[in-house]
C-alpha cells in the first residue's frame, strides 16, 4: 500500500465570505479547497453541503482503512467468500466520519 500524499486531517468547512465555505486542514494553516455559490451556480446550500463532505474526507479515509486492509488481504490470498467482522471502534469511527460530511457535527 502507498504512502497517502494528501493533508492530513482533521479538514474543517468554515465560512469565508458570505459567498463561500472553505475547507481548511493543518490546523487552519492549509487551504484544502473553497466552494462558492454565486447567483448564477450551485445554490448556497448545497455549496455548504459540499465543503462538509470535503472536510470529512480524512475522517472517512481513515475509518474505511481496516476495512480495505481486511478486503486486500482477502484478495491477495484468492478468498471466495469473506464474512466481515467489524468492531464497535470500526462501526463508530465509521458513524462520526459519515455525520461529519453530512454537516451534522
Amino acid at each position: 500500500m502507498s504512502e497517502e500524499k494528501f493533508t492530513k486531517g482533521p479538514w474543517e468547512a468554515r465560512l469565508a465570505m458570505s459567498h463561500s465555505h472553505q475547507v481548511r486542514g493543518d490546523n487552519g494553516y492549509a487551504s484544502i479547497c473553497t466552494m462558492s455559490a454565486w447567483l448564477w451556480s450551485d445554490p448556497r446550500e448545497e455549496s455548504i453541503a459540499n465543503a462538509h463532505l470535503i472536510a470529512a474526507a480524512p475522517e472517512l479515509y481513515d475509518a474505511c482503512t481496516p476495512l480495505a486492509q481486511i478486503l486486500e488481504r482477502a484478495v491477495e490470498e484468492g478468498a471466495a467468500n469473506l464474512t466481515l467482522i467489524i468492531t464497535r471502534e470500526m462501526a463508530e469511527r465509521i458513524l462520526l466520519a459519515r455525520s461529519k460530511a453530512r454537516g451534522e457535527i
